[in-house]
C-alpha cells in the first residue's frame, strides 16, 4: 500500500511554529517513508513526520529533513494498529521568497502471520 502527501510550504514560515498537515494512511506496518525534495528548495524547506507524539522521519524529534533535488529513503518498520490512521508532517520554510513543496510516499503493508510470529517470538527474547 502507498499512500503520499504534499502541500505548499509558503516562504518565511518558521521553525517554531511549522506548517502541520495530516498524511491519510491504513492500519498496517510502515516499512518506508520517502521525501523527495524538488529542485529548487535550496535545503531552504524543512520536513519531519510524526505518528501521535513519535517522530519516524527522522528518528529524532528535534531534526528535520531539507535538501535539493534529492530522495531520501527511511526504514521504519512502524506497526499502526489504531485510529486515527494517519501521520503527521510538520514543516517550515527558511526562504524569504519561494514557496516549497516537498512530497512524502508512505509505503505500508497489512501484517501477516509472520509478522505477527515475530511479535510473539519477540516476548520471550525481550524484544
Amino acid at each position: 500500500m502507498d499512500f503520499y502527501g504534499e502541500t505548499e510550504i509558503p516562504a518565511n514560515t518558521p521553525s517554531d511554529e511549522p506548517l502541520r498537515y495530516s498524511i491519510g494512511v491504513d492500519k498496517g506496518i510502515i516499512d518506508r517513508i520517502y521525501l523527495f525534495f524538488p529542485w529548487g528548495c535550496a535545503a531552504l524547506c524543512y520536513i519531519r513526520i510524526l505518528r501521535r507524539n513519535t517522530s519516524l522521519a527522522p528518528h529524532t524529534r528535534e531534526r528535520f529533513y531539507h535538501g535539493n533535488d534529492i530522495l531520501i529513503v527511511i526504514d521504519v518498520g512502524y506497526e499502526i494498529k489504531n485510529e486515527p490512521y494517519e501521520l503527521i508532517a510538520e514543516a517550515y520554510n527558511d526562504d524569504d521568497t519561494y514557496p516549497h513543496t516537498p512530497v512524502i510516499r508512505v509505503e505500508m503493508h497489512r501484517p501477516t502471520v509472520s509478522d505477527q510470529f515475530q511479535q510473539f517470538v519477540g516476548l520471550f527474547k525481550g524484544d
